[in-house]
């Protein structure tokens, strides 16, 4: 029997072309004692249809309303919320792998002073029919500053963690980089060089590639947050 409970905050927004493949890839890994907490931020193509039909067939599935102000406050308001022993990140358009629930929880057993555990991935790019590896998990402040190792469908964390996380506002327009200085921070993180999820890249993410200016901008918020 696995150690840990575990709670999976997926955040949603107008994701019907892919979230069915996702929510069957997770619930066959959650037993009794975990959930699974879905924020929906408002989504008009079916996808809150969807959902509080699985919120009446699972128990252990709860649907919230997010906050209406991007995918970053949804993530956010979704953390506050767990309150298992380990927690999931998750987009609405992945696929995990059978086990990943049970690798994860594993490394945390193992590691005892970790409060983060970052895994490999790999991204598939669906218009173009290819697959590439994800980013490389790096240590460092500065480097994750500059490109994060931190997005957050493959991260999960402790719910200690949440603690060290601090309050947060508008300014910080990208959640899971910002968890992950917090983490290289605090020195709290453990690699595991598994790939647990295919993370799909199909046109309609929310992830974009910011123009220079954009990035710099982001990057000084982030500092200022941290600062906060």
């Amino acid at each position: 029997m696995r150690k840990y409970s575990v709670c999976v905050c997926m955040a949603t927004y107008n994701g019907i072309n892919y979230i069915k493949s996702q929510i069957d890839s997770i619930l066959p890994q959650l037993s009794a004692r975990d959930e699974m907490v879905i924020s929906d931020d408002g989504s008009t193509d079916g996808t809150l249809e969807f959902l509080k039909e699985l919120e009446v067939k699972y128990n252990n599935v709860k649907v919230v309303k997010g906050p209406s102000k991007g995918a970053d406050a949804n993530f956010f308001s979704l953390i506050r919320r767990a309150s298992k022993d380990i927690v999931f990140i998750s987009d609405q358009d992945d696929i995990w792998s059978n086990t990943k629930i049970d690798d994860v929880c594993t490394v945390f057993a193992e590691n005892p002073d970790a409060l983060v555990v970052l895994h490999e991935d790999t991204i598939r790019y669906e218009e173009k029919g290819i697959e590439l590896p994800c980013t490389p998990l790096r240590h460092g402040f500065l480097i994750n500053l500059v490109k994060s190792s931190y997005s957050g469908h493959r991260m999960a964390f402790r719910k200690s963690f949440c603690e060290k996380i601090g309050p947060v506002d508008s300014r910080c327009m990208s959640y899971d980089q910002y968890l992950g200085l917090v983490a290289e921070k605090n020195k709290c993180t453990v690699f595991l060089n598994k790939k647990l999820d295919v993370h799909i890249m199909h046109g309609r993410n929310i992830t974009r590639t910011l123009p220079i200016g954009q990035k710099i901008k982001l990057r000084w918020n982030l500092i200022q947050c941290m600062l906060a």
